[in-house]
Formats: C-alpha cells, sequence, structure tokens
C-alpha cells in the first residue's frame, strides 16, 4: 500500500470550537496555579502538534493510540504550529480521529516546555497515579520510553515520539484514519507505478537544513555519497529497483542524483517527471 500526498498550505484552524469539559479540577491563572495543575485530571488525552507533516503523523499516531488504550477521545494542541508559523496544519488532509482542543481547556496546563521540576512531577504521576496527578509527559529522549506504557489515565504529550513502539500495537486503526479524506486523482499514475515496481522511495530534505543555520548545526545534511551508497546496497540485494525522489528541492535532486537505476522525480503539481 501506498500514499502519495500532496503537500500543499492549510488555514490554520482558529482555536475556538465549543468549550470541552476536559478536566476536574485546576480551573485559574492565579497564585496557585502550579498547586492546581499538579491536582489537574484530564478526562481526554491531548498531544502536541508542531513541525512538518511527518511530525505531526508521529505525534497522532502516539496520542491517538494513548487514548485508544485509555478508551478517551484525541484532542489537538495546535499552539506550536499557530506560534512558529513555520509549517502548516495537515493532518486534516486525514480521515482522523481527533478534535481541536479549545484556548480555554489549554489555559489551564501548566507551560508545555519541559523543565526539571515538570519531568519530577511526571516520574511521579506516573508511579503513584492515585495520589498524584500531572497533567503533563514528556519522553526523556528521541528513543523510546517505556515510561509511556505505564500512563494510567489522560496526559497532555509533548514531543516527537519517532519510534513505533508507541503505536505498533495499534496499527490496523492507524492505517484506517491516515487514509485520505479527498484523494487526488492526478496522483493516480505515480501510486499504480509505485504498486506496480519494485519502488524505492528517496526523500532527500534540503529546504531549512540549508537556509536555517541552527537547523544546519543540528541535523546536518546528507551529502549525494549517502543517497548512492544507499542505492547501491539496495542494488546489491533487488537488481530491478526504481527510485522515486520525493524532495522539497527537486532542482538540486534531479541536478545532482547520479543513480545507476531508473528514477522518478515526484512533484506535488503536475506529479512525476521521469529520467535516468
Amino acid at each position: 500500500m501506498a500514499l502519495v500526498i500532496d503537500y500543499h498550505t492549510h488555514e490554520l484552524p482558529r482555536l475556538a470550537p465549543e468549550p470541552q469539559r476536559a478536566f476536574e479540577s485546576g480551573r485559574g491563572s492565579d497564585g496557585a496555579g502550579l498547586l492546581r495543575s499538579i491536582q489537574m485530571r484530564l478526562k481526554n488525552v491531548i498531544v502536541r502538534i508542531e513541525g512538518g507533516l511527518g511530525n505531526q503523523l508521529f505525534q497522532y499516531a502516539a496520542g491517538r493510540s494513548l487514548a485508544d488504550r485509555l478508551e478517551c477521545e484525541l484532542l489537538l494542541d495546535l499552539r506550536g504550529l499557530l506560534q512558529n508559523r513555520d509549517r502548516p496544519f495537515q493532518l486534516d488532509l486525514y480521515r482522523i480521529r481527533a478534535n481541536i482542543a479549545d484556548d480555554a481547556l489549554l489555559a489551564h496546563l501548566p507551560n508545555w516546555r519541559p523543565t526539571r521540576w515538570g519531568r519530577l512531577c511526571t516520574r511521579l504521576s506516573q508511579s503513584a497515579p492515585a495520589v498524584f496527578t500531572y497533567p503533563m509527559f514528556w519522553p526523556r529522549s528521541f528513543a523510546f520510553d517505556p515510561l509511556f506504557d505505564e500512563i494510567s489515565k489522560p496526559v497532555c504529550l509533548v514531543g516527537y515520539w519517532q519510534s513505533e513502539n508507541y503505536f505498533a500495537w495499534n496499527r490496523l486503526k492507524l492505517l484506517q484514519d491516515i487514509q485520505l479524506v479527498s484523494p487526488d486523482k492526478t496522483k493516480l499514475p505515480i501510486l499504480k507505478k509505485i504498486c506496480n515496481t519494485r519502488s524505492v522511495a528517496l526523500h532527500v530534505r534540503r529546504g531549512d537544513y540549508v537556509t536555517n543555520a541552527a537547523a544546519a548545526r543540528f541535523h546536518g545534511l546528507c551529502d549525494v555519497a549517502y543517497y548512492q551508497a544507499a542505492i547501491a546496497d539496495l542494488q546489491r540485494k533487488f537488481s530491478d529497483i526504481e527510485v522515486f525522489v520525493f524532495s522539497d528541492d527537486t532542482i538540486w535532486a534531479r541536478e545532482n542524483l547520479h543513480l545507476n537505476s531508473p528514477i522518478h522525480y515526484v512533484e506535488s503539481n503536475p506529479g512525476i517527471v521521469t529520467g535516468k
């Protein structure tokens, strides 16, 4: 099965749907706000959404799977997208099971940025949920955090959740969730070609990794030799592969990728450019 996504900018929804009664206590933002946030008991899982579509899908998958395990609803916190304004909200392309969290609810949550005190509260909340409740949960690293499996009550998830261990058990439901609401029929030839060949999807990300110095320092860039070595390794195992290049800089990719396999450059519009 393959999905071809038409990337385009979406209007961020206003965070003002009907109010949701998502917690039992903890209202107020006065001097006692910290104590109230510690006592807050969420009724639904909330997950913070930020970054590009890949990050959003990971965040949704982790949040939805936790909500399914706890048998509650999932609410999306879009404040990160609204604050950064560097990525569009794109989960509305799919048939997701989630609603947007409203401002009134989010105003009572502690600051989303992790602190030592917040992490301590999170650990205490997971080890003694009957006597101590804290509404936030951050993973300890980019790797899988086993404490996630110990969450017994709804929390607000803040992180990237880039491990299938957070949601692998829920795979069948998630595959239904990420069906496109309105598939683009102009992409059907690409989808057919991907399904009918020994296809390899090659992702070449440049964009902010080139233009943003901080992102470049943190993430770095894969050079051409990296992609060539990866394809060569696959060619040793499969002689008939065809490479489908997905990139935010297809001009660079076409000028620099010289691979000894059929190459197809997938464009968001109009569709596909084929070359050698």
